[in-house]
Formats: C-alpha cells, sequence, structure tokens
C-alpha cells in the first residue's frame, strides 16, 4: 500500500542538512522541495530540531506543508468543533477509596519512561519540558539526580494513586494548544500537556499494556497490539488477494532512479550506477545508509510478515482458516533465489537478519569485479566500523559535527570513489588525477597538521573529562631523533605510570600502502603503529606508550582500537551516558574527514580560478 505523495527515503542527517544547487529534473525538484528554504525560515527551524538531538522532529518539518492557523475566531471554532465540551451528564468512574490497591511503580520503571521521552520534546502550561528532567536525572547529576528521581517516583505513586488535590488538577491534567493549517483545508489540533502528567501516563500504559492486547486483539488493533497497523494491512491483502498476484518492480526502480538522481543533485556530484550501488549500502558496508527501496522491500516484507503473523491469523480466523500471508511464500523463494546456500534467519521478524545476507553479496560482488588496485583499497577501508563514524555522527554547529557542504561533498566522493576536480599540477610539483588522491599523501598538504593536531586535542580533551588531566607535545619526552611525542598525562593511567601518545594519520591509497591495504584493511595504520613503537621503545620502561594510527579513508590501527575502548569505557562510567565512547569516535573521524577536504583542496595553485578544476565548490 503506498501513499499518493511522494516521500523521500531516510537520508543520514549530515546529508539532509547539506542542501545542494537547483535541478531541470521535475522528479528531483520534487525531492529538493522538501529540505530548500521553502517559506520563512524553515532551516532554521529544522536546524535547531536537529541541534536538540530531535532527528524525528527535523524530518517531520521537512516533509510537513502544515502552517501555524491563524488567530482568528474561525480557527476557534473549528478547534470547539473537534473538541466539544463534556456533557453535563458525562458519567465517570467512582473515584477510588484509600484502602483501594493502585499501581506502585519504582525508580527504575520512572527512569526508563523519562529516557523514552524525544529529544526536543516540548513542555505544557508548567514549561517544563521532558529535556529538562532527563538532564536532571541522568547519570552525571549524581547522588542529587538519584534524590530527585526518588521524589519524582513518589509523586508518580501519589497520582497514581488518584490523591491529586482537585485545585491543580486543571492545570496538571490541562494542555497548550496550538492549531495547524492542514494543506487541504481544516484545522489540525496540536495539544501538549504538562510532562509530569505524561511520565504518570507513560508508566501505566508500559504496565497495563499486556493487559489490553489479551483483552483487546484482534478487535481494537491500536495501543497493547504490537505491529497492529502492520497485521491490518497483510490481513486485507491475504482476504481481498488469497490467489496471488505480482509484484510492480518497476515502480520501485523508477523510485530508486529519483533517488540516484536527487543525491546527484544534493551533492553536486556524477554519481556512476557501481557508486549508487555501493551508496545504497549500509554504512557498515562502505554505503551511505541511503538505501535503495528495491532492496530493502523484500526484507522489509518477510520480517513485517513474520512479526504479525499470528496476530493476523486472529484477525482472519472466522473468514480463512490455516491461510498463510498473502505472497509470504513468493517472498521467502524470491530470498531464496537472491540469496542462494543460505538458511532462513533464526529471528524470522528481525529485518536486519533477512537484510544482512543480501547486503553482504552485493558488497562482494564490488570487492570481486573491482578493476582496479585502488578500488579494492577503496571498498575494504570504508567497510570498516571505524570508516563510518562520521556518518552517524549528528550534524550540529553547536557541538561542532556540522560539516560544510563542500567538506561533505569531498568526504562522500573520496567514499565512493567518484571524479572530484579535472587533473591538475600540485604545488608540490606532482600531477593530480581526477581523484584527488594525491593531496592525501602530499607531504605540502595543508590538511595535515590541522588533522593531526584535531585528533591529539579530541583525545586529550577525552582524557580531561575522565579526571586524567594531559598536555599536548610535552617536554622531557623525546625518542632517538630528538622528537616529541604528542601527548602525556599528568597522572598515572594505569600500573602507576603515566600514558604517552603519538599520533599518526596514514594514506590508505599512497603508492608506499597501496599493496598492503589492498589485500586487508587497515593494513597500513597497523604499519604505522609498529614503526612508532619500534621508534619510542626506549620510554616503554617508564611510560605506557600508545601509538594511535588511523588511515585517510577510516580504518584505525588495531593498538588505536584498544585504547580508544579503553577510553570509551571510562567516559561511558565518568559520565553515566552509554553513547559517550560513540561520540568520542565520531570527534575522532570527523577529524579525519576534515583533514582530507582541506589536503585535497591543498593541491590546487594559489590564488588561481578554482572553477575549472574542482566539481564541488
Amino acid at each position: 500500500m503506498c501513499s499518493k505523495e511522494f516521500k523521500v527515503p531516510a537520508l543520514t542527517m549530515q546529508e539532509i542538512i547539506s542542501v545542494g544547487p537547483q535541478s531541470n529534473d521535475e522528479s528531483v525538484k520534487k525531492c529538493l522541495h522538501c529540505v530548500c528554504y521553502n517559506s520563512g525560515n524553515i532551516y532554521r527551524k529544522i536546524e535547531n530540531k536537529v541541534n536538540d538531538g530531535d532527528i524525528k522532529g527535523a524530518s517531520a518539518l521537512l516533509f510537513s506543508n502544515d502552517t501555524i492557523a491563524p488567530d482568528s475566531q474561525d480557527t476557534i471554532l473549528a478547534l470547539r468543533e473537534k473538541h466539544p465540551s463534556a456533557p453535563l451528564t458525562l458519567q465517570l468512574p467512582d473515584p477510588p477509596l484509600a484502602n483501594d490497591n493502585s499501581l506502585q511503580v519504582n525508580s527504575k520503571e520512572v527512569l526508563s519512561a523519562i529516557m523514552s521521552f524525544r529529544n526536543g520534546s516540548a513542555g505544557g502550561l508548567d514549561g517544563l519540558s521532558p529535556q529538562h528532567i532527563k538532564d536532571l536525572t541522568c547519570g552525571s547529576s549524581g547522588e542529587a539526580g538519584r534524590a530527585l528521581l526518588e521524589d519524582i517516583t513518589r509523586l508518580i505513586n501519589f497520582m497514581l494513586e488518584g490523591k491529586i488535590n482537585n485545585n491543580i488538577t486543571a492545570t496538571l491534567y490541562g494542555a497548550n494548544i496550538c492549531a495547524l493549517q492542514k494543506k487541504g483545508g481544516g484545522i489540525r489540533p496540536i495539544a501538549v500537556g504538562c510532562t509530569i502528567r505524561r511520565l504518570a501516563s507513560k508508566v501505566c500504559c508500559k504496565c497495563i499494556a499486556h493487559t489490553i492486547n489479551e483483552k483487546c486483539v484482534p478487535i481494537q488493533l491500536g495501543f497493547g497490539s504490537k505491529g497492529g497497523c502492520e497485521a491490518a494491512v497483510h490481513a486485507t491483502r491475504t482476504f481481498l488477494q488469497n490467489n496471488g498476484g505480482e509484484v510492480y518492480i518497476n515502480i520501485l526502480n523508477e523510485i530508486d532512479s529519483i533517488i540516484h538522481k536527487t543525491l546527484s543533485t544534493l551533492f553536486n556530484c556524477q554519481i556512476s550506477d557501481r557508486a549508487w550501488t555501493q551508496a545504497s549500502l549500509p554504512i557498515r558496508y562502505g554505503g551511505l545508509g541511503v538505501r535503495k527501496i528495491s532492496s530493502v522491500s523484500l526484507p522489509a516484507f518477510l520480517s513485517s510478515t513474520h512479526s504479525t503473523q499470528d496476530l493476523v491469523s486472529k484477525i482472519l480466523s472466522k473468514s480463512l482458516m490455516n491461510c498463510d500471508v498473502a505472497y509470504m511464500s513468493e517472498a521467502k523463494s524470491a530470498w531464496v533465489m537472491a540469496c542462494p546456500n543460505q538458511n532462513f534467519p533464526k529471528l524470522l521478524n528481525v529485518q536486519k537478519l533477512w537484510d544482512e545476507p543480501l547486503c553482504k553479496l552485493t558488497y562482494e560482488l564490488l570487492l570481486n569485479t573491482s578493476d582496479e588496485i585502488t578500488e579494492r583499497a577503496r571498498l575494504l577501508a570504508v567497510s570498516e566500523r571505524e570508516s563510518g563514524y562520521w556518518l552517524q555522527a549528528l550534524p550540529s554547529s553547536h557541538i561542532g559535527t556540522l560539516l560544510d557542504n563542500s567538506t561533505l561533498s569531498l568526504c562522500l566522493c573520496l567514499r565512493l570513489g567518484l571524479k572530484i576536480n579535472e587533473p591538475h599540477r600540485c604545488v608540490c610539483g606532482e600531477g593530480v588525477d581526477q581523484s584527488g588522491h594525491h593531496g592525501l599523501s602530499c607531504q605540502r598538504s595543508a590538511g595535515r597538521m590541522s588533522r593531526h593536531a584535531c585528533i591529539n586535542d579530541v583525545i586529550r580533551r577525552a582524557l580531561v573529562t575522565i579526571n586524567v588531566p594531559a598536555t599536548l607535545e610535552p617536554n622531557g619526552i623525546v625518542r632517538d631523533d630528538g622528537k616529541r611525542p604528542d601527548g602525556l598525562t599528568l597522572v598515572p593511567w594505569k600500573q602507576g605510570r603515566s600514558l604517552v601518545w603519538d599520533g599518526t594519520c596514514v594514506d590508505t591509497m599512497a603508492p608506499s600502502h597501496i599493496r598492503a591495504t589492498s589485500m586487508r584493511a587497515g593494513a597500513a595504520a597497523e604499519s604505522a603503529e609498529a614503526v612508532k613503537r619500534h621508534k619510542y621503545a626506549a620510554i616503554s620502561q617508564n611510560y605506557i606508550f600508545v601509538p594511535f594510527a588511523v588511515e585517510t579513508m577510516g580504518p584505525w590501527g588495531p593498538e588505536a582500537k584498544q585504547f580508544y575502548n579503553e577510553l570509551s569505557s571510562r567516559l561511558i562510567e565518568t559520565s553515566g551516558d552509554p553513547r559517550a565512547g560513540t561520540y568520542l569516535g565520531q570527534q575522532i573521524s570527523l577529524a579525519i574527514q576534515r583533514g582530507n577536504a582541506a589536503s585535497v583542496l591543498g593541491t590546487l595553485p594559489r590564488g588561481s580560478d578554482l572553477a575549472h578544476l574542482f566539481y564541488l565548490l
């Protein structure tokens, strides 16, 4: 079942924020309309949503055509028509007695409900937003946060007992209301209740959801029925078309073609069919995570049908006895043909398990059909876990994770192996081909020093966060050739010894490394760490030395990974935020990408007209 409105598939937020130029293709314009300045300060509103971490809200703004309704009598009348006053004869249940057993919850359940609020959720009449409570009760708030959580738990239990004073119920259970004007006419009322009341509702609903499910399914498929909407769709299709049908593959391919053209326009680069295949893979396989509809439709359908099969059977039990969901067998056959010699997943309701073999086959096909050694090295490198950290970062200018349009386009072209510039001569005198790879290893590259300094600063700030003060380029510690390491902790790291680290970023595509990196991902970084450890062998008795080597295409060396894992664990323990280690990895990955972009741009002659050389400016 498809909506008549065209909807753009999910992009990573780095890609959504970087809005590209216009296109003459009408289908692409239809996509770009959602991400350009289409009215007022919509771009600023989207950026604020992203800065708040409200990705869902930002996406809703991108695709919404609703506007604020005018402050008029007609709007008020429309709202009253949708929400009339309660009748005077309304009969409510008797309030609970003092000795009645009521639902009681603990602080763990309340904390879980607090954290389930969407980032950026608005507050009610009292102005208290869910984010306020999140910040005040998170792990880093310490004893004060735990005490506040206990007080909130007691308040929630007090509300569940029905003991709230009637004089404040109008405020506590009231809401702010906002009237939106629908594009097709009419009013869409949005009511935002007080956070404490919503919190109590969340806790209560979670406790009774299972009971509601047993009493209402399959007659009611809303609250308490997981996958209810999907089950209704599958049941309807099975009931109407129990004798088979056809899959409209051409429609899916047409949508994929529109996505392909839209990406090329957004990022101002020519994405070949082979590069589009790579881009449509998940980030963990070296792609951009912008999936082809034709690729995800089969795994999505199979996981959906299996997750709702029992519920569909209940819905159709009186009409069709022991009937499989429509097209399930055909979909299984199609998956077996696409993935020969593969067993069905152990968990049939998990889409990722159906999708994983398909993605792996596509990636291996790209790798095995690589004609050039550089392409193979690139595909191996970008499929490393650390290579995709930057694509998963929340693009926010407030925390320094937003890439400008030119940097983002350059980084995507390097990841996909696209043409970046016209062949020209570098400032060092060497020739630069259309891939722009020379700048990544050029000794006169503009990005080498900034990238190196940024990575070391990220490591130093992470150490300071866990209460381990550190300094960069310490005096008094030198290696055999007189050069100093990049950093030193001023207090012992472990075993009574301070930590000394020295970082480096080697080029995956450099002629000296390309043979090794085309055989094994991360080979250049591993080799660089071995060289560093040999050079600093003299200080290893008094200090714990860690070589931190990364590659331009993203992979990290084994010792860098080990140090990152240890540092991440301490960050999580100190901050109480389970995502703290992920944020560290994203910052390091972004530093690598910014350095790559600066290095590529640094090959240009000083002060020349760049327009005829670069596509991405």
